[in-house]
Parts: C-alpha cells; sequence; structure tokens
C-alpha cells in the first residue's frame, strides 16, 4: 500500500560523530521503511549500520537515518469539499483511530481545506489533552483550491523539527489549466496534463524542498470512481489521481485509494501504525542525471532472517 519519492532539497545534514552540521544543496532520495522478525512483531532497535541501500543494483551512502523512535510530526489535511462533505463523521473516527495509533512523543496537526484552509488543531502531542478533531464545515467549503492547501501545508511544517509527513483526504481535483482535444468528431476542452500546468510545477518544486513526505487517501479518482461517474469525468479524475501521485512520488509518501467508505478507517489506522514503527533513511543517489526514467531501490539488511517494507519501491528520476 505504499508508493514512492524523490526529494530535492537544501538540507542540513547532521554528521554522525561530534555534532558537525554540513550544509549542502543536494538530491536527496528518502523513504521509510518497517522490519519485522519472522514471527510479525516490529524490530525497532536497529542502528545505521544494519541498513544497506542499493539503486539499480548500485550501493549507495546513506546521508540521513532516524530511528523508529524519533518523533514524528503529523498533519491531517481533510478536503472538506464537494463529494467529501458527506463523509465528514467517517472522517472524525478516522481522525480518532489514528490519532489513538499515535505514540506519546508524536506531535499531531489538523486542518480541513476548501478554497481556504481551516486550523483544526495546532501542534500538539497525543498525550496532552483532547484534540477535539470537529471538522465542522466553514464558508471555504464551497470551492477548492487543493494547490493552495497543498502549498500552505509546506509553510506549516516548514518550521517543524524532526520527522514530518502529511495524510491528505481529497479527491485532488482543483483548477487545472484546460486544453483542446479531439475525442470523436468533436472538439472539447479537457484538463492539460500536469508538465503544461505551471501552477503544478511550481507546487511540485515546493514540495520537492519542503522535507515532508505526502501521503494522499484518494477518493473518487479514475481507479475508484463512484457508480455511474459520467464517462465525461474519468479524464479530470485521471489527472488529478495523477497529480496526488507526483506529490507522493517526489515526497516519499504514497497513494492509497479506498475502494469503499468502510476502507478509509483502516487505512488511516495502518498508516498511522506504519509511521509509529518505521525507520527514516535518506541517499544521494550516485546517477546524477535526471533523465526521467525509473530507478528501483532496494534495502537489506545484516540480519538476513528479518523482513523489511519499504515506503517506495523507487523512484522517477524528474528533471
Amino acid at each position: 500500500m505504499r508508493s514512492f519519492l524523490c526529494l530535492l532539497l537544501s538540507a542540513t545534514l547532521a554528521a554522525a560523530q561530534g555534532g558537525l552540521t554540513i550544509r549542502v544543496d543536494v538530491p536527496l532520495v528518502s523513504l521509510d521503511v518497517t522490519v519485522t522478525d519472522a514471527t510479525g512483531k516490529p524490530v525497532n532497535t536497529l542502528t545505521r549500520s544494519d541498513f544497506s541501500i542499493y539503486e539499480d543494483g548500485t550501493l549507495q551512502q546513506i546521508h540521513n537515518f532516524s530511528a523508529v523512535d524519533i518523533p514524528y510530526n503529523v498533519l491531517l489535511l481533510f478536503d472538506c469539499s464537494g463529494s467529501a462533505k458527506p463523509q465528514r463523521e467517517l472522517m472524525t473516527e478516522a481522525m480518532t483511530r489514528l490519532i489513538d495509533n499515535l505514540r506519546p512523543q508524536d506531535a499531531i496537526a489538523v486542518a480541513q481545506f476548501g478554497s481556504a484552509v481551516d486550523l483544526r488543531v495546532d501542534w500538539r502531542n497525543r498525550n496532552t489533552g483532547t484534540m477535539d478533531p470537529d471538522l465542522r464545515a466553514f464558508a471555504g467549503c464551497n470551492n477548492t483550491d487543493f494547490y493552495g492547501a497543498m502549498k500552505w501545508t509546506t509553510q506549516k511544517l516548514e518550521g517543524v523539527s524532526g520527522r514530518k509527513g502529511v495524510i491528505v483526504y481529497s479527491d485532488g481535483m482543483s483548477e487545472m489549466p484546460l486544453r483542446r482535444m479531439s475525442v470523436g468528431n468533436q472538439s472539447v476542452y479537457r484538463p492539460a496534463d500536469s508538465q503544461d500546468d505551471p501552477a503544478f510545477q511550481r507546487l511540485l518544486q515546493t514540495v520537492r524542498t519542503s522535507a515532508t513526505a505526502f501521503y494522499f487517501v484518494a477518493i473518487d479518482t479514475d481507479l475508484n470512481a463512484r457508480a455511474g461517474t459520467p464517462p465525461a469525468s474519468i479524464y479530470s479524475m485521471q489527472q488529478a489521481r495523477s497529480r496526488m501521485e507526483q506529490l507522493a512520488d517526489i515526497s516519499g509518501g504514497r497513494v492509497a485509494f479506498p475502494k469503499k467508505a468502510d476502507d478509509i478507517v483502516p487505512m488511516y489506522e495502518r498508516i498511522a501504525h506504519e509511521l509509529g514503527s518505521s525507520y527514516s533513511l535518506a541517499y544521494i543517489s550516485t546517477n546524477p542525471a535526471r533523465d526521467g526514467t525509473f530507478r528501483a531501490i532496494a534495502i537489506r539488511l545484516r540480519d538476513e532472517s528479518l523482513r523489511i517494507q519499504q515506503s517506495r519501491q523507487g523512484y522517477v528520476a524528474r528533471p
């Protein structure tokens, strides 16, 4: 259920010895991994030296490593517009279950968005009292600014130290630029591909440099459309889904596609469990080409009896 990432950022790398800090501008490839023993029990005591990273079969140097016990800062962001409105109660349940599965040291914030962002709960640890995750409707729910909400998210997390991620519940629909296409004997206007969307390309660059992993619970896409969805809508849904996948890919997160409403709450529980039992690793690829090819990532452990699950199996080396 996990997807992928390539993260380009100005990174501050702390040396493992002596607290030395080196600031460099490099393309970092980041991912989270969970490790279990033969019985399925999480193994949470490994160190950097227990891991090896290979890209397309070539050994890479691990530049950043975060152990399991390092806190995770999680922003829950919910789309309150359009088709998401009727599921507000379900979202509250999913949020509550995720919070219950986070660790005491993890911090959480909750927001919803439409044409604007409504911050419901600012940063606090799970054990600091009631979260009050009530997603009340507000005026901004009447329209959608998906790109603006994603940019707000990166700004909200910019000053947060430690590991950080955002879990977005949305269909990803936004005001995408249109282009004229021929469909049969008709000329119609449909959303442009992402590479021809300047606003999205700016957002992609912002997310690329944010050091924040983006996770999406994607509803009403072309992969999990509701029964009776007009065929003319599928192309727009495909374009929205592609954009969410690119944001997840570039940041080290993933996209999940619930097939029915009953899938959503368990998805949030699994995400919380995985975040709370994961190691975070990052490396600088020895292949500097940004040629649009797919690069396979393999994590190997010193103890080969252990089992590993990666947040991504690879990434696309985007220009």
